[in-house]
């Protein structure tokens, strides 16, 4: 598992976080306890707005007084990303069910699918996917700032460079976590996986990495049978060999001429 790096929150800030994690959109005074904690909620809303790790959303009439208009917050994606990686228990399947309820529209290829999933008789595995999407994503937003300070200089010149080299999706939360959790085994073969075999010290590699491919074949095709993560995956496929042809390319430029 990801080792994910400290990112510290105050106790009125955890209480946003994770509230808004298990229901989605709500009130500061809803996030409150109906009012008993308003003012240190209060606060925390301020804070994490000047962070992006949440954002304000729409304004609703006052339940008690329909004149007065209160208004709704929800966590960002990024917001949603750390939350999930560093309070989440992703032991508690009734929770992790929760918050995927709550956050349908955030990740549409894996939140919105996940009935497919578990239709298919991979909720296991497809929990197991996400926690290993979700953290390596939180590793790099966590390497990218701090999230308590302005980017720096260097941080905003590095974006910069990858917008313009065409890879503005390197850091872009929704394709990053729904390319990682769908299509892991593209950029992670299970045939070299042998690193995280030998790990667990199996006594048999081979059997293992026949274990290993059938699983990985089995998720392709749960995958496939869905039509719009059909069109996802084969984006990336066509990425893929065209970014292993021209690496191929490169190669060849250093063969040596007999």
């Amino acid at each position: 598992m990801v080792k994910l790096k400290p990112f510290e929150l105050e106790k009125s800030e955890k209480r946003v976080v994770e509230y808004l994690l298990i229901h989605g959109v709500a009130s500061r005074y809803e996030m409150s306890e109906k009012g008993k904690s308003y003012s240190g909620i209060f606060n925390a809303v301020k804070s994490l707005q000047e962070a992006k790790l949440i954002k304000f959303t729409n304004s609703k009439k006052a339940e008690r007084n329909p004149n007065i208009e209160v208004k709704q917050y929800q966590l960002t994606l990024t917001g949603l990303v750390l939350t999930c990686a560093l309070l989440l228990d992703w032991s508690n399947g009734t929770k992790l069910n929760k918050v995927i309820e709550a956050h349908q529209d955030d990740l549409p290829l894996v939140f919105g699918k996940w009935k497919h999933f578990v239709q298919e008789g991979k909720e296991q595995g497809a929990a197991e996917r996400l926690h290993d999407a979700i953290d390596m994503h939180a590793n790099r937003l966590l390497e990218m700032r701090d999230f308590r300070t302005a980017e720096s200089e260097a941080t905003k010149e590095w974006c910069r460079r990858w917008r313009a080299s065409g890879e503005s999706s390197f850091m872009d939360t929704e394709y990053q976590v729904t390319r990682y959790f769908l299509l892991r085994d593209y950029t992670i073969p299970p045939v070299l996986q042998i690193r995280h075999i030998s790990q667990v010290k199996h006594e048999n590699i081979k059997e293992e990495g026949k274990r290993l491919l059938k699983l990985s074949d089995e998720w392709r095709d749960v995958c496939l049978k869905d039509p719009e993560i059909r069109v996802f995956c084969e984006s990336i496929r066509k990425r893929l060999v065209q970014n292993y042809r021209d690496y191929i390319k490169g190669l060849q430029k250093w063969r040596v001429e007999k």
